[in-house]
């Protein structure tokens, strides 16, 4: 029975080594510049590979992200938008900040800001942006042609920006937005095309005959092109407005997924047998971001390969869109590499013209660590939260700079900080902000030694004590009988 004993005192040794998870805790914020420059003390913060994010970019910066707040100091590929401030005619401008970066969907397919290249299991991407169109009234509305012939002495088969297009009894008609080759896209307000009845009915086939006439000819007297619709559902009506989207490789390997907000809305995995996740099946709807500045995170882990064990995790003013137990698979036998790119919105098949995205800010970091400002002294009642971009963090210190956005009037004795480790799991309730009225000689300010979760981190600390001093008392038990320990180690090793 000694040997049986020995390897009991062994289990026991071990179970008593193991670290009870504790939830980081903010003890003491012990100085806030003027210029927002913050240190935070306490425990259970969890180790950060990086001090610095891999990447934060903030419009105020201009076009380039900031290689003093991350560690990138140049985007991965073409930069997709404009640097507009408030001189621009009929621009948005978050709160708190001079500039934004704006992209015409209804102009240009490409990706707004660009794609981040990233090397590792994890992501977490936070990000500010403003829609200013609707997924419904500024869709797409676009007829391929073929067989393209001038008429009238006209001596070109292209179409151009402002013609008019019409069938051939005229029931139909619409105004030119732009026309890449071999297509037109039309505009919604003008015309009877966008009519629910045009798209019910679809008037127009692949194989229907289609007049372009000058944009001046508001009669329709001349046609100046004569074509045939080639487009398979008629009038093509869409605005596939993608929000978000992870690739292994752009234009090298398909394997990708990404998101959308529209009323079918979906996450989905390409070339994955899995099929999409609904967005009528999320546990919250999430809306598009129509007119109103939203910040939205994403949180993102690898699978194992061909197993439903990753994770995609999203959220908007800190309302989660699906539930935590929500699995995905990424990787599969025949596409084992992981995603590697990250891309912000997108759309793909046109809009209309003047349907603008803005973007403030992103931050993008390859662990789930983070800190965050909220509105509520509890996390999951925040509705707003702003970023602390941190560039030092240790088990006990983050040192960062407070970034106020959307509290920018707001006062600071209204905000908490939250701490996010390793693993996602923050302080459910937030250490307040409430700022002395004088600064220190140092231009520091003494803000507080106290946080709610020091209770409940108190009640884990005590639990590793108790555990650690068990454990002594039962080994101190055993070795009393030497003999025991001896015939148990000999047994052990003979």
């Amino acid at each position: 029975m000694r040997p049986l004993l020995f390897l009991v005192l062994l289990v026991i040794l071990q179970v008593s080594l193991l670290h009870v998870n504790a939830i980081p805790q903010i003890t003491a914020i012990t100085k806030l510049t003027s210029d927002l420059k913050i240190t935070i003390q306490g425990q259970y913060f969890t180790q950060k590979p990086n001090q610095k994010p891999l990447l934060y970019w903030h419009a105020d910066f201009g076009i380039l992200p900031s290689i003093e707040f991350g560690r990138k100091s140049n985007w991965d590929s073409t930069f997709g938008g404009d640097l507009v401030n408030s001189t621009t005619p009929n621009v948005v401008i978050s709160k708190g900040s001079r500039s934004a970066i704006r992209l015409d969907h209804g102009t240009k397919e490409s990706a707004i800001l660009s794609l981040v290249e990233f090397n590792s299991s994890q992501l977490y991407v936070w990000r500010r942006r403003y829609d200013a169109f609707s997924l419904e009234k500024d869709r797409a509305i676009r007829t391929r042609y073929i067989n393209a012939k001038a008429l009238n002495g006209y001596n070109s088969t292209v179409v151009t920006t402002g013609m008019w297009m019409t069938t051939l009894d005229k029931s139909i008609w619409a105004q030119v937005n732009y026309a890449p080759a071999g297509a037109a896209f039309y505009s919604a307000t003008v015309g009877n095309i966008n009519n629910d009845a045009t798209v019910t009915v679809q008037r127009i086939q692949t194989g229907t005959p289609i007049l372009f006439y000058g944009e001046n000819d508001v009669q329709f007297s001349t046609p100046l092109i004569n074509a045939t619709a080639n487009e398979g559902t008629g009038v093509y009506f869409s605005f596939n407005h993608k929000v978000f989207r992870l690739w292994v490789e752009y234009g090298v390997e398909p394997i990708n997924v990404y998101m959308s907000l529209d009323k079918y809305g979906m996450v989905e995995v390409e070339h994955s047998v899995d099929g999409p996740f609904l967005r009528s099946t999320w546990m919250n709807k999430i809306q598009p971001a129509e007119r109103r500045w939203v910040n939205e995170e994403f949180q993102y882990q690898s699978n194992s390969v061909n197993e439903i064990d990753g994770k995609l995790h999203f959220w908007q003013d800190n309302l989660r869109a699906w539930n935590e137990s929500k699995r995905f698979r990424f990787r599969t036998t025949s596409r084992p590499n992981p995603f590697k790119q990250v891309y912000q919105t997108q759309v793909s098949n046109g809009a209309q013209i003047n349907s603008f995205e803005y973007f403030d800010s992103l931050y993008i970091d390859e662990t789930w660590h983070r800190v965050l400002i909220g509105n509520s002294s509890v996390y999951s009642n925040c509705t707003k939260l702003e970023l602390i971009v941190p560039n030092k963090w240790n088990e006990t210190t983050i040192e960062g700079t407070l970034r106020l956005g959307e509290f920018t009037d707001t006062p600071l004795n209204q905000l908490f900080v939250y701490v996010l480790d390793a693993n996602g799991v923050v302080n459910r309730n937030g250490f307040n902000l409430a700022v002395s009225n004088q600064p220190t000689s140092s231009g520091l300010v003494v803000v507080g030694t106290l946080s709610n979760t020091k209770r409940v981190n108190s009640i884990v600390s005590h639990a590793n004590q108790l555990v650690s001093s068990f454990a002594f008392l039962i080994i101190m038990f055993f070795l009393i009988d030497l003999q025991l320990a001896v015939a148990a180690v000999s047994c052990w090793f003979f």
